[in-house]
């Protein structure tokens, strides 16, 4: 059966840790909390479970920190900031407010090329800058990626969003909107945030 651990690691995990971390199926509903600051490098497996940042735990140097659903990554008991070379991707759940560092902060629902829905408990500021990333299918009903926040958005003329075209040239929806960021509290916009469109654009492109 699954294993159900709640493990702490007062310790920092060293440099020479090049692989990253993993929480996989087996660790069930377990929880890893990080109490230190961590150096190690690779990406950040959250696969099920949760992993827990507390007190000066930090994994800013992990490049990718992947939140699969079902899991959760939660921050709240840190001051938390989204690095500037670090991508937050998933379709599981943060818990705790986030901030991004710079325009390379980049959030990123579902996996690349798949669509999915990242969800945030508490707010999310990207007043600093960010680039959350979105593939979008030719109905902006079904089969694209959003992020939810529970708690407040900041976003403005700072942050450039991303948006992958999953069909390619083919049109996007023009019969209604795509509804990137759901958002409960209030959403706060210093300014229009610049939109990239990545691989191959659309043919109606510039429509948007």
């Amino acid at each position: 059966g699954n294993a159900v651990a709640n493990v702490t690691f007062a310790t920092a995990l060293p440099s020479s840790n090049t692989g990253g971390l993993a929480l996989t199926n087996s660790t069930g509903t377990g929880v890893l909390t990080l109490a230190a600051n961590n150096l190690f490098t690779g990406t950040t497996l959250i696969n099920a479970g949760k992993l827990v940042l507390s007190g000066s735990g930090n994994i800013g140097s992990s490049t990718n920190i992947s939140v699969a659903s079902g899991a959760t990554y939660d921050v709240s008991g840190t001051t938390y900031t989204l690095g500037s070379a670090q991508t937050l991707s998933g379709s599981g759940t943060v818990t705790g407010a986030v901030a991004t560092a710079s325009i390379g902060s980049s959030i990123t629902p579902g996996a690349a090329g798949t669509a999915g829905a990242l969800s945030f408990k508490n707010n999310l500021n990207l007043s600093s800058g960010a680039s959350p990333v979105f593939d979008l299918s030719t109905s902006s009903a079904s089969g694209n990626d959003q992020i939810v926040v529970a708690g407040a958005l900041t976003i403005g003329s700072v942050d450039t969003i991303h948006v992958n075209a999953l069909s390619g040239s083919a049109n996007l929806d023009q019969t209604a909107d795509y509804v990137l960021f759901s958002v409960t509290g209030t959403t706060t916009l210093s300014g229009q945030a610049a939109l990239v469109f990545d691989n191959t654009p659309p043919a109606n492109s510039s429509h948007y």
